[in-house]
């Protein structure tokens, strides 16, 4: 429909939404409006007096266009009740972008939400299916996606447009090259589910992550799109915009094999494993039974009975002696190494094998960020937390094994523990050869002084003394070592 070709529409919703696109209509066109909010029934508005929908049948309309977004579904079934034709009842989106301004750029709007996704995925590289990155205008001033993203390539079979964002011949590349994301921006408006299935089995391999926007639901062509089934691709989450909704897809990629990795979550207790495969559940103490294939502290070669000492130690410990992979790590259930420091979702905002080993291919060691204890020493900021009789006897006792097997390791623990900087929680990541070099020296540390300290008087969580310490450990070995580190932000999960 163009402005010469007019339909006459009845208008349901008198909200802010319509505020919003009024100008951009032809009030010829309305012939009335309907409102379920009984404080505007009878009041003027645009020309017109609003009344309620029952009355829907005083009125002679080609379409009823629904200005509603939370609750659409609700006055859609609502008309249906009144007697209206389903093929009658339209969205306002489809109503303004699809017969109105026969658009094929509906996302604009939802740029910076798209950044926004971009941004926390850390993606550095994107496939664009048919241009609709520059059908949207994002690469223009002030939408600029080249802030988030370092290369993205076109895929189109029917044009080759250049721009100094696109790579000439890309379409040739994508059977060899990998993408972190792959964006069917406005795909809908002019393919087929059919024509998206097909692209989404050649590029299966090519991509973590795909991000897709579709219409909402309304009696159109559209609604095709808004009934299908992503969840075949993998993981899947919405978010909701005012014109279309974007659809962020997490492939269930099988584990690689070029290299094994896991990061190895410690638990004492059931808890929501995250999507991400990289993260392999590790349960400590006797609280938590589990099933036959459950890693366990407690089985091979062991020292769970230190647990309630040296904390997440025990997994730490049983993960050296019992596995050998070529990436190790450690985190907790409740702590997870993430893309960005404003994570916030387990499933899709977690770090992946492909960001490790790139990072481990520059650095030694990838550790949590560093906290800070100021105006208090990491000393000083230790002895407030426990009670004074177990921070003198477990400090006395490490730094005394510390001057027997490592004394040249004994400036590094004091300037360290005089200062104000550490690496928390002992969280992190590690080639083998580094994983394992650590674990040796930590443990012929600390387990001598689990086993020597008598923690019967103390309260249960100064009776952790010796656990509270070791996290301090690895900031002192990373010193000494001169240890090539980068850290990742943390995600705290419920």
């Amino acid at each position: 429909m163009t402005d010469n070709q007019k339909n006459r529409v009845v208008i349901f919703g008198t909200g802010r939404i319509l505020d919003d696109y009024i100008k951009e209509m032809n009030i010829d066109e309305i012939v009335g409006f309907i409102d379920n909010d009984f404080n505007k029934l009878y009041q003027k508005i645009y020309g017109r007096i609003i009344i309620q929908p029952s009355r829907i049948k005083e009125f002679s309309y080609d379409y009823v266009v629904i200005f509603g977004q939370k609750n659409r579904k609700e006055m859609h079934n609502q008309l249906i009740r009144l007697g209206v034709d389903d093929e009658r009842i339209i969205s306002w989106q489809y109503y303004l972008y699809g017969l109105k301004w026969q658009t094929k750029a509906f996302s604009r709007p939802a740029f910076s939400m798209i950044a926004d996704i971009m941004s926390r995925l850390s993606v550095r590289s994107a496939l664009d299916v048919e241009n609709g990155v520059e059908k949207n205008g994002f690469y223009i001033a002030g939408t600029d996606l080249r802030n988030y993203v370092s290369r993205i390539d076109n895929f189109s079979l029917e044009e080759r447009r250049e721009s100094n964002i696109y790579e000439k011949n890309a379409v040739k590349k994508c059977s060899k090259e990998s993408y972190d994301i792959i964006l069917f921006i406005d795909y809908f408006a002019e393919h087929t589910i059919e024509e998206f299935h097909d692209l989404m089995r050649e590029t299966y391999f090519k991509s973590k992550y795909v991000l897709v926007s579709v219409p909402y639901e309304c009696p159109s062509e559209w609604t095709r799109w808004n009934e299908l089934d992503f969840s075949q691709y993998g993981v899947v989450r919405e978010f909701s915009e005012r014109v279309v909704k974007l659809v962020l897809i997490k492939k269930e990629i099988p584990p690689r094999a070029e290299k094994k990795a896991a990061i190895y979550t410690v638990a004492h207790k059931e808890f929501r494993q995250p999507e991400e495969r990289l993260f392999v559940p590790i349960f400590v103490g006797n609280s938590y039974r589990g099933g036959e294939n459950i890693l366990k502290d407690s089985t091979g070669d062991h020292i769970s009975e230190l647990n309630p000492k040296i904390n997440e130690l025990t997994a730490l410990y049983w993960i050296w002696k019992n596995l050998h992979t070529d990436i190790a790590g450690l985190c907790h259930y409740r702590r997870y190494f993430a893309k960005s420091a404003d994570a916030s979702d387990m499933d899709f905002d977690l770090v992946d094998q492909d960001r490790v080993e790139e990072d481990l291919g520059q650095y030694d060691m990838i550790v949590s960020n560093a906290v800070c204890s100021y105006p208090f020493s990491l000393r000083e900021q230790l002895r407030e937390t426990v009670s004074e009789e177990s921070f003198y006897m477990g400090m006395g006792l490490v730094r005394t094994r510390i001057g027997e097997i490592y004394p040249e390791y004994l400036k590094d623990f004091d300037e360290c523990f005089q200062g104000f900087v550490m690496y928390p929680c002992n969280m992190f990541i590690a080639g083998w050869n580094v994983f394992s070099n650590y674990c040796e020296w930590l443990f012929r540390i600390v387990t001598d002084a689990a086993r020597k300290i008598d923690v019967s008087g103390f309260d249960s969580y100064s009776q952790r003394i010796i656990g509270f310490i070791a996290e301090r450990l690895l900031t002192v070995w990373i010193r000494h070592n001169n240890i090539k580190i980068k850290e990742y932000p943390v995600l705290m999960s419920n």
